[in-house]
């Protein structure tokens, strides 16, 4: 197996950072009030300094989960990379997570492509070093 195939798979098991306390309040939102024994979050839930000194690499961050995720993760005292396709979405994102007082920045990459993953790993680990985590927004359908 190839060295990058195994960085990236390694660093893909970080995925339930984020999508955990996602999917625990949409579970608990949609169950039958009966059955309902986890109380959702609040909307502007969040925990102040969580991430404080760590650095949370997002791949699909210009939009819908992954935009989020890096918002939130802003809020909670992360540095944040954000590495999408899409350029323009991806600086708007960008824009607010700085406009939060995060250290920031995009890194074009289109996930399907491995030098662009190699290249956005780099950059990643070369601007914050080795304590990162990696919220994996972005799938690939064939």
């Amino acid at each position: 197996m190839r060295q990058s195939t195994l960085r990236h798979s390694g660093a893909a098991c970080a995925l339930a950072l984020f999508t955990c306390l996602a999917t625990t309040a949409a579970t608990a939102a949609n169950a039958p009030s009966a059955q309902r024994d986890i109380a959702p979050l609040a909307d502007d839930y969040f925990a102040p300094g969580r991430f404080k000194g760590k650095t949370v690499l997002i791949t699909g961050g210009a939009r819908g989960i992954g935009k989020m995720s890096a918002l939130r993760a802003a809020r909670e005292g992360a540095n944040v990379v954000i590495a999408d396709v899409l350029e323009k979405e991806g600086n708007a994102t960008l824009a607010e997570v700085r406009a939060l007082g995060a250290k920031a920045i995009f890194v074009r990459t289109d996930v399907r492509n491995t030098a662009d993953c190699d290249r956005m790993v780099e950059v990643w680990r070369a601007r914050h070093g080795a304590q990162c985590r990696w919220r994996h927004g972005r799938g690939t359908a064939g």
